[in-house]
């Protein structure tokens, strides 16, 4: 009899099976010892996004033209974050310059898919580009940077949280308030949503590795599936981009880190506020470059700089004025 061949399990769930295992046999008590008591923290901080290094030789390189589908001027693949807040924009655009523009709302996956694969002029990503997102050829503009809300249900006892006591929330070891509305006991849920896990920042500004979340926390897909999640049950908490906590969860409790709230736009701006995502746009050099591509990525930055302070955004231009670190258009470093 063949055996059966199980999909591989991702670091988290692999804890969680360890986990779950350990409480069946017995190991109840020592499993669990101290992770609800108030104060436990996880001992460990981030010291931001560890930003990827470009290339050192920025110079034109021999890349294929992009194979674009039939009757197409420009391909683009945008993630769901940059997609919602400019695809408007863009479709005016293109019919503008009168364009015919293939338009995908995607992932960076996706985005890095049809780079590889040399199928799109502009690509979107809602993280700054992992080593292998350098693709030969393909240069980064950063639009700018967006806060990360941490968030909670509507009638949590939580408010202001130290870093130390969010990791500690999130990694497990603090899991209960001591008391809530009722004078009883309030159950923490951490709610994950673990993607793009080859690209530094993001959640990765809460926690460095998918390892040192709490093997039992609810792992979401989707942005609508974190924040129904946090809504949801009293001791839930998440994070989401501002844009997307006033348009899906606006009554969602958002906490404040260390004093500081995810709206302060100074302090996202003076690197203060600790949770980002930072969102970029792709071009080609070489045989694969496209002016109307170049063109289209310029005047898109312009727009998410018009649209950035109602989304909980700092545009590129007021980043680089404030100290932050540029490689051409590409955001490489805080201030």
């Amino acid at each position: 009899m063949r055996g059966l061949a199980w999909p591989p399990l991702s670091p988290l769930r692999h804890r969680a099976c360890r986990l779950l295992a350990t409480l069946l046999l017995g190991g109840c008590t020592m499993a669990w010892a101290g992770l609800d008591a108030p104060g436990h923290e996880a001992g460990v901080l981030t010291d931001g996004v560890a930003f990827s290094p470009p290339p050192a030789d920025r110079g034109p390189v021999e890349v294929p033209p992009v194979r674009r589908p039939e009757g197409v001027d420009l391909a683009i693949s945008l993630d769901q974050q940059i997609y919602d807040m400019l695809a408007e924009d863009l479709r005016d655009y293109a019919d503008t310059h009168r364009l015919r523009v293939a338009l995908q709302r995607g992932t960076c996956g996706q985005s890095f898919a049809g780079l590889r694969d040399h199928r799109i002029d502009i690509g979107g990503f809602c993280c700054p580009p992992g080593p292998e997102d350098r693709l030969p050829g393909v240069r980064f503009h950063t639009l700018g940077i967006a806060s990360l809300a941490i968030v909670t249900h509507p009638r949590s006892p939580l408010g202001d949280l130290p870093r130390s006591r969010l990791q500690a929330i999130m990694a497990g070891t603090l899991r209960q308030l001591p008391l809530g509305a009722d004078g009883a006991p309030v159950t923490l849920f951490p709610v994950v949503r673990l993607h793009c896990a080859s690209r530094p920042g993001h959640w990765r500004l809460i926690l460095p590795e998918e390892e040192q979340f709490f093997p039992l926390a609810t792992p979401v897909a989707g942005i609508g599936e974190m924040l129904r999640n946090v809504g949801r049950y009293l001791g839930a908490i998440g994070y989401e981009t501002l844009y997307w906590i006033d348009k899906e969860a606006p009554d969602l409790k958002i906490l404040t880190i260390d004093g500081l709230s995810p709206r302060d736009r100074r302090a996202l701006l003076h690197g203060s506020y600790p949770y980002y995502r930072v969102f970029n746009l792709t071009t080609w050099t070489g045989a694969a470059a496209d002016p109307r591509a170049q063109e289209l990525v310029a005047w898109l930055m312009q727009r998410f700089a018009a649209r950035a302070s109602a989304a909980g955004a700092v545009p590129a231009a007021e980043l680089r004025a404030a100290g932050w670190r540029f490689a051409d258009d590409e955001l490489v470093g805080p201030p």
